[in-house]
């Protein structure tokens, strides 16, 4: 896993406990604008890591769903739709408040 950077290290809280502020959220929004921000990893490197996981799962239809909760602006699901092309099934539903 790569390093963060420097812009996404200062988006992180100081402490688990900024997560629950509006003071927090509001200055992660407006630092990061527009842009997209991953917290541990990119699109490509998590959609691998998810699709590693369900290398072993085994699906009587042939179908997986993958459940990405607090979706934000994460690129995996574009990731994932990239990497199950083709005769593979693969559902991904994104869900954020």
């Amino acid at each position: 896993m790569s390093e963060l950077s420097e812009a996404a290290r200062d988006l992180l809280p100081r402490s688990a406990d900024e997560f629950g502020t509006v003071d927090y959220w509001d200055a992660f929004y407006r630092k990061r604008g527009d842009a997209v921000f991953h917290w541990y990893v990119d699109g490509a490197r998590g959609a691998a890591l998810v699709d590693a996981a369900l290398a072993d799962v085994n699906s009587s239809d042939g179908e997986r769903l993958v459940v990405n909760l607090g979706c934000g602006t994460c690129e995996v699901p574009r990731g994932l739709a990239e990497r199950w092309r083709g005769p593979h099934k693969l559902r991904v539903l994104s869900v954020d408040v």
